[in-house]
């Protein structure tokens, strides 16, 4: 169901009781959001986990009515651009019907062992220099799976990457020159693969071509490729990559570094760089599991990762999450809740332009994701909760003419969540906490570049292990000085 509703952002970050504000009313960093729909939800009878592990790909100029492509480790589903559903199918047989084997490695020895055979936290995207869908899945064996058009409802073909077994690590990223694949190596590190983008776009009767891959060994642990829609971008233009500095999860007010990679091309030859390493002046600090109005409070543990990396206009845009600084915790301050960090790169300088602390008295602010539109504007897609706020869905947004600072305008409160979410399945680590995220999807549209596309976990149902997620669709309009039109463009070009 399409929203036409006109809204505005709060404009401070602490503001103690988010809510939709009246169209007309003073605030900056306006948002309008044009579509608002639930995607794939939890089936009890699945034998997936306790949360959904969602991905989001958008392309509103694809197909006969437009394209969101929404997955989760359960199902893969394609909808039209106001919530139709187009096409679903159980994740496992997607996966057989691009021509791989889920099961191939089930008798292989992986860490964790758990992982073996199994289907584990699928991410997508969606290309528009080669009009293709794209989808990495962490099974036993790293899988690609690309569409073969721009119809995301059409056949898929899929290929083992590396055919490394590991963790759940695999994020897909892209430019003009290429795909990018990052994944989890032994031990703590990251592995990194490079392809053409011709190689991914496979004709038909053919497939995947691994002709020129470039495998990068020994990268920073779970280093986040970048999309980057730059449509004049050179062949010796760089790619960037990021991770965060420090343990994985567990740390106690560690001085975070973010550690960025460099992949540049030869022909179809791909070379890396790096990392160079920014000082932030921040602290990270494990995630903590955050509250719900009854029931176990939702597992934030996770909520640790660099999640997002954009590139637009020779910014490099990056959003980290963490847990609380409760002590020592200097020009920082102290914070109760689970948080993010917004960071605005000059990658040639390797230096920080601007950056944001962004933090919350009452709400917990889980897995946050980040797109940036076409004039530069950062929207920012997340989980809030609290012990008086089920679950819901929240948006921040900079805008590319706030004032310096790093001034982050929100949090809007997109969707509510309904009910408090309980699920007896997956590995519970502690009974009073149930599973979350563990990841959410904020993504530019394919082909409008000025749409902006979230995909978010909420809490919607009283019946147990039915989780629920909800697509939003976004757009952060200009400020009152810019009134700059933008004009929406077919699949494979691009309005930069």
């Amino acid at each position: 169901m399409r929203a036409s509703l006109k809204i505005f952002l709060l404009s401070m970050i602490w503001a103690t009781v988010p809510q939709l504000l009246a169209a007309g009313q003073d605030a900056s960093g306006q948002v309008n959001i044009f579509a608002s729909f639930d995607a794939v939800t939890g089936d009890p009878s699945m034998p997936y986990k306790d949360h959904p592990d969602m991905a989001l790909a958008a392309c509103s100029k694809c197909g006969k009515a437009g394209q969101v492509l929404a997955a989760t480790g359960q199902d893969i589903a394609v909808y039209d651009t106001s919530g139709a559903l187009l096409k679903r199918q159980n994740m496992r047989d997607f996966i057989k019907a691009a021509g791989l084997d889920p099961e191939v490695g089930a008798t292989r020895p992986t860490l964790p062992p758990a992982a073996a055979g199994k289907v584990n936290d699928p991410r997508a995207t969606y290309n528009p220099f080669i009009g293709r869908w794209i989808v990495v899945c962490s099974c036993s064996p790293d899988f690609l799976i690309v569409s073969g058009s721009q119809d995301a409802t059409g056949p898929w073909k899929g290929i083992v990457l590396t055919g490394a077994s590991g963790d759940l690590t695999m994020v897909p990223g892209w430019d003009r020159n290429g795909v990018y694949v990052s994944e989890f190596q032994l031990k703590l590190n990251s592995q990194v693969i490079a392809l053409p983008n011709a190689d991914v776009a496979w004709k038909s009767g053919g497939n995947i071509s691994l002709a020129h891959e470039a495998v990068f060994n020994d990268r920073s642990y779970e280093m986040r490729p970048a999309v980057d829609p730059n449509p004049r971008k050179k062949p010796a233009d760089p790619e960037y990559l990021v991770a965060r500095s420090g343990p994985p999860q567990n740390a106690t007010n560690f001085p975070m570094d973010l550690m960025v990679d460099r992949i540049t091309w030869s022909g179809n030859k791909a070379a890396v760089s790096g990392p160079a390493s920014i000082a932030t002046g921040f602290l990270y600090n494990m995630p903590t599991a955050a509250p719900q109005p009854s029931g176990p409070s939702v597992r934030g543990n996770e909520s640790h990762r660099v999640f997002s990396v954009s590139v637009h206009n020779g910014h490099l845009y990056v959003v980290e999450a963490s847990g609380p600084c409760t002590a020592d915790c200097g020009a920082q301050g102290i914070d109760s809740n689970d948080l993010f960090y917004w960071f605005d790169i000059a990658p040639e300088t390797m230096a920080l332009r601007q950056k944001a602390k962004v933090s919350h008295p009452s709400l917990s602010l889980l897995f946050p994701t980040l797109a940036v539109d076409g004039r530069g504007n950062s929207g920012i897609g997340l989980t809030g909760s609290s012990s008086s706020q089920y679950p819901s869905v929240y948006l921040f947004t900079h805008l590319a003419g706030d004032p310096a600072g790093a001034r982050i305008n929100g949090p809007f409160l997109a969707y509510r969540g309904s009910e408090s979410y309980s699920c007896d399945k997956g590995v519970r680590r502690d009974p009073n906490v149930v599973g979350w995220g563990t990841y959410s999807a904020t993504v530019q549209d394919g082909s409008d570049p000025m749409k902006l596309w979230t995909l978010q976990e909420y809490a919607g149902s009283a019946t147990p292990c039915v989780w629920k997620t909800r697509v939003i669709g976004f757009q952060i309009e200009p400020d009152s000085r810019s009134g700059q039109p933008h004009r929406p463009m077919g699949p494979g070009k691009r309005d930069y």
